[in-house]
């Protein structure tokens, strides 16, 4: 009887120290897999944090990149202008501010059209006007003509291209043709009596 009272307590005790052992386990398990669980989380984590940060470092990089690459000079923007055109002479490039942005005002003259084109510090051409060269309010019937009020012009100025004629008649003068030309950098706007040819006032702007 006391053998078998030994042995009952020594299985007692073996299983108890079994369902110990596997409770140990059991609550080692959920502790592993918590921990795996927050490891998982805080990679996921640190994986959209590393994305987020690469994207806006991309993002200021390329922004870094255009601001360096944009401004263009003047020649370059008569050549946009003179590709947006199509075809003709550049006459003129302007360099402009407004609200400390520079933009370029370009003038082109193409057959019997002078184009007036803006283009931004970036290239962009931001708008395009065409206007007809000769702009006659009058009948040139007994003046010189447009061809040799042009001819005059250009003399008088020194060379350059006719970018605008008027004829128009004056309360003060009759009939006047009013040329403009560009030579170099410098605007010419020459007024001449249309039936002599004589000039009558000449101003310039550089």
């Amino acid at each position: 009887m006391l053998y078998k009272s030994n042995l009952t307590i020594e299985t007692a005790v073996a299983n108890q120290s079994k369902a110990m052992e596997a409770e140990t386990i059991s609550k080692h398990g959920r502790s592993l897999k918590r921990r795996n669980i927050v490891q998982i989380v805080i990679c996921v984590v640190l994986f959209f944090t590393a994305s987020f940060l690469s994207n806006n470092i991309t993002v200021a990089s390329t922004a870094i990149v255009v601001t360096t690459n944009a401004t263009i000079t003047a020649d370059e923007a008569g050549k946009i202008a003179l590709n947006h055109v199509g075809s003709g002479t550049v006459v003129l490039v302007k360099t402009k501010s407004k609200k400390g942005v520079t933009y370029y005002e370009v003038y082109v003259v193409s057959g019997s059209f002078k184009h007036e084109v803006k283009v931004s510090s970036t290239g962009a051409v931001t708008s395009s006007e065409s206007k007809p060269i000769e702009k006659l309010k009058a009948d040139t019937s007994g003046t010189i003509g447009v061809a040799k009020a042009k001819s005059i012009a250009i003399e008088r100025a020194g060379g350059g291209i006719v970018t605008e004629v008027e004829l128009e008649r004056s309360k003060s003068s009759g009939l006047v043709f009013e040329v403009e030309v560009i030579n170099g950098k410098t605007e010419y706007e020459i007024k001449m009596n249309a039936n002599t040819g004589a000039i009558i006032n000449v101003k310039t702007k550089h």
